[in-house]
């Protein structure tokens, strides 16, 4: 395969979902010598991604802005161009004028990929060659945590029985101005649970402000890092995940936490993968916590680059 793809996304910093799945990609793709461009949105105007765009023959897009996918999608196909996009949202989440954006880009791309069962039955209503594929790839490797962490989880486990975590990209609201990550609700959960501790990382300091301006206390069983750290080191060090939004899409951190055969709670707000523990409210999760006994079963997910790449080759 010649260098005829081009990869439009963006990679860490900052830290999320979509950006460590981007990343993760073009290593993959680099250790299996597939030759490829990667054009990082973010630093592009929009005359040279479309310079890049009409100097290869297939696009990949990894972004989130269903605009600027809609604009790319219908000009790449004028442009005679096979443009795959990788919608890392739950289609159901897009209402009104957004909606229909996120539809015609579904259906005029060559090939949309999908993330989960939900998103995937309404994609394949809009376009015949709609892909149902997860976006987690496993880290080829970990970042330690600083040793200040390291230290405190070795003084907390004399103290507490489990030790959890969570994680938000940012502080943001959804349609109904719930807070999608659901921190503010989890530091309740645990304010009722003394013998469990939980760390969220946030790595922003939106929350930290958003906690102060709401003068929300935090028990002494919680712990907001705001500092930027690689979640799966987290994840090891802890019992369990908490995933608890009030909309997602494939969440990586589910599928890293499975990877390391850690026990996942997270809510029904989407499908999630097998393995994961779901709960349907915050009163059911309490129950669950409650009730926690440590398993160490692997979930081994699909290969989502070999895949990839099957797409790229058969396009």
């Amino acid at each position: 395969m010649s260098d005829k793809i081009l990869i439009i996304g963006s990679i860490p910093p900052p830290i999320g979902g979509v950006t460590l799945h981007t990343q993760r990609l073009l290593a993959a793709l680099d250790k299996n010598k597939i030759s490829y461009s990667f054009l990082p949105i973010k630093d592009s105007s929009l005359f040279k991604i479309i310079k890049q765009l009409l100097s290869h023959k297939i696009i990949h897009l990894q972004i989130s802005n269903i605009y600027v996918s809609f604009f790319l999608v219908i000009f790449s196909r004028l442009m005679q161009k096979k443009i795959i996009v990788t919608r890392h949202e739950e289609m159901k989440r897009y209402q009104h004028r957004t909606k229909t954006i996120n539809n015609l880009t579904i259906k005029f791309a060559t090939a949309p990929i999908l993330l989960n069962k939900q998103s995937y039955e309404i994609g394949i209503t809009l376009n015949k060659r709609a892909i149902q594929m997860s976006a987690f790839i496993p880290p080829q490797s970990t970042t330690p945590l600083p040793d200040h962490l390291i230290n405190k989880i070795i003084s907390l486990r004399k103290k507490y029985r489990f030790i959890f975590c969570t994680n938000a990209y940012n502080l943001s609201f959804d349609s109904h101005n719930r807070e999608t990550y659901g921190i503010i609700p989890l530091i309740d959960v645990f304010r009722n649970i003394p013998t469990m501790f939980l760390f969220a990382a946030t790595c922003n300091p939106n929350y930290i402000n958003y906690i102060k301006k709401m003068n929300i206390s935090i028990p002494n069983n919680v712990f907001l890092i705001d500092e930027p750290i690689d979640y799966p080191s987290i994840i090891k060090a802890t019992d369990g995940s908490i995933r608890n939004t009030t909309t997602d899409g494939d969440a990586l951190s589910i599928r890293e936490a499975l990877f390391f055969s850690k026990c996942v709670f997270a809510t029904d707000c989407v499908s999630r993968p097998d393995g994961t523990v779901v709960y349907h409210d915050t009163n059911e999760l309490t129950h669950l916590l409650q009730n926690f006994v440590p398993h160490t079963t692997c979930y081994v997910s699909e290969n989502t680059v070999d895949r990839i790449i099957q797409v790229y080759q058969t396009i």
